[in-house]
């Protein structure tokens, strides 16, 4: 079994990995700029859930138009729901 591993199976799975590292030619820069990238995300991520933390808690609504969207015909009850799911904006 192993003399099969080291005669066959072996050098196909080198000569794989080989041809995948000759495929993806990936320099330097393109790597720290991937990593300043998702740094980046991280601190814009950060910022935003700091500024929406001073809000009262609901449901995200979409840009411009809110949750209007998405609330049915009998807001008053949509918001009573809201109330308890999402507790009271007033104490």
């Amino acid at each position: 079994m192993m003399e099969y591993l080291n005669k066959f199976l072996i050098p196909k799975l080198k000569s794989g990995f080989e041809k995948m590292a000759l495929e993806v030619n990936v320099t330097q820069n393109q790597i720290y700029v991937g990593i300043g990238a998702f740094f980046v995300a991280c601190l814009v991520a950060n910022f935003i859930k700091r500024i929406r933390s001073n809000y009262p808690p609901g449901p995200t609504g979409l840009p411009i138009v809110g949750y209007l969207p998405f609330l049915s015909e009998n807001m008053h009850l949509d918001f009573i729901e809201f109330g308890k799911k999402y507790g009271d904006i007033f104490r």
